[in-house]
C-alpha cells in the first residue's frame, strides 16, 4: 500500500468520524481507540509491501578514536596512525533486534567475525589493541635503509575507517564503510563498500533478491550507460581506450539504496585504473522498475 492510498484512508476515517461524531451512542472512548487501531494498520502497512510490519525505530551513536603507535629500532621508526569513526546502532525499539544488528555493523566495519559477539564499544577497543601489538611487534631491519637514507629515518603509515548511514527507515539500513590505508608509496590506497540491511528478516539485502536472476545481465547494461555517460564515452570501445575494463563492469554487490534508487561502487582498479579513483554510479528506480521483482523487501520504496 502506497503512502497516497494510505493518506486516503486516513482521511476518509477522520471525515467518518467527524460526520457522525454527534450520531454515535456507544461509549466514544471505545469508538477513538478504534480508528486508532485502524490508523496505525494503515501506517504500518505503508512501511511494508506485502504484511503489516512493526515500525521499527533505530538511535545512532558514535565511537571515535585517534591514536598513534611507534615502533622503533636504532635507526628507523614506524609512526603509525589510526584514525577511526563508527556510528552504529545504539538503541532500537524492537529490542529483541538490536543486539544483531550491532553485529551486522561491527562484522562490516571491522571486517573480523570474532568481534561480532562483542559491544560496539568492545569490538572497537579490541581492533585498536589489535593494531597496537601489531605494529610495536614489527622488527624493523636495518637493510631498509640504504647510503642515501638519513641517520634517523621515519616511516609515516595510516589507517583510517569511518562510515556513514545512507538512509534508515522501519525496514532497513544502509550504510557505507570507507578505508583509507597508507603503508608507503605515492598515495595511500582507498576503498568504499555499501551494505543494506534488513531489520525484519536481520540479513544483508542481495541483488538476487530484488532484481531476480537475470539482475546481472539486466543491471550490467545500465551500468555500462551510465558510466559511459558519466566518461562522456558513447560506446564501451571508448571507454577501453580510457582505460575501462567494460567485461568487469556488472553489479557486484557494492551498493547503498536509498528513496531515490541504487548507487553502485567500484574501488579502484576494478573496473578502471587506479588513477580514475574510486567510481560511483546512481540508478534511479524509476530505470530499475522493469527488472525489479514485484514482491520483495524494497518494493516499497518505489511503490507510487
Amino acid at each position: 500500500m502506497g503512502k497516497q492510498n494510505t493518506m486516503k484512508i486516513f482521511r476518509y476515517l477522520c471525515e467518518l468520524l467527524i460526520t457522525n461524531w454527534t450520531m454515535i451512542t456507544v461509549n466514544k472512548l471505545f469508538v477513538l481507540n478504534y480508528i486508532s487501531t485502524l490508523i496505525l494498520i494503515c501506517v504500518s502497512f505503508s512501511c511494508s509491501n506485502t504484511a503489516v510490519s512493526i515500525k521499527t525505530d533505530i538511535g545512532f551513536d558514535t565511537l571515535r578514536i585517534e591514536d598513534t603507535f611507534i615502533s622503533e629500532s636504532e635507526k628507523t621508526a614506524l609512526v603509525y596512525k589510526l584514525e577511526i569513526k563508527f556510528i552504529y546502532p545504539e538503541t532500537c525499539s524492537d529490542t529483541e533486534k538490536l543486539s544483531q544488528l550491532q553485529s551486522a555493523f561491527i562484522d562490516k566495519f571491522f571486517t573480523d567475525d570474532k568481534l561480532n559477539a562483542f559491544t560496539p564499544k568492545q569490538a572497537l577497543d579490541s581492533f585498536v589493541a589489535k593494531q597496537r601489538n601489531y605494529i610495536q611487534s614489527i622488527n624493523l631491519p636495518e637493510d631498509m635503509l640504504n647510503e642515501d637514507s638519513p641517520q634517523d629515518s621515519v616511516i609515516l603509515c595510516h589507517l583510517k575507517i569511518k562510515n556513514y548511514i545512507n538512509f534508515h527507515d522501519c525496514n532497513i539500513v544502509s550504510f557505507l564503510v570507507e578505508t583509507e590505508n597508507y603503508e608507503g608509496g605515492i598515495r595511500p590506497m582507498r576503498n568504499v563498500f555499501g551494505y543494506v540491511y534488513s531489520i525484519q528478516d536481520e540479513n544483508f539485502i542481495t541483488e538476487d533478491e530484488f532484481a531476480g536472476i537475470n539482475y546481472k545481465k539486466n543491471l550490467a547494461e545500465i551500468i555500462s550507460e551510465k558510466i559511459e555517460k558519466d566518461q562522456d564515452c558513447k560506446n564501451g570501445k571508448q571507454l577501453e581506450d580510457i582505460g575501462f575494463d567494460p567485461g568487469e563492469i556488472f553489479p557486484n554487490g557494492n551498493f547503498t539504496i536509498d528513496r531515490l534508487g541504487i548507487t553502485y561502487y567500484y574501488n579502484e582498479s576494478e573496473i578502471a585504473p587506479s588513477s580514475i579513483g574510486i567510481i560511483k554510479v546512481f540508478i534511479p528506480f524509476d530505470e530499475l522498475e522493469v527488472y525489479i521483482r514485484k514482491e520483495n523487501t524494497l518494493a516499497y520504496l518505489y511503490d507510487k
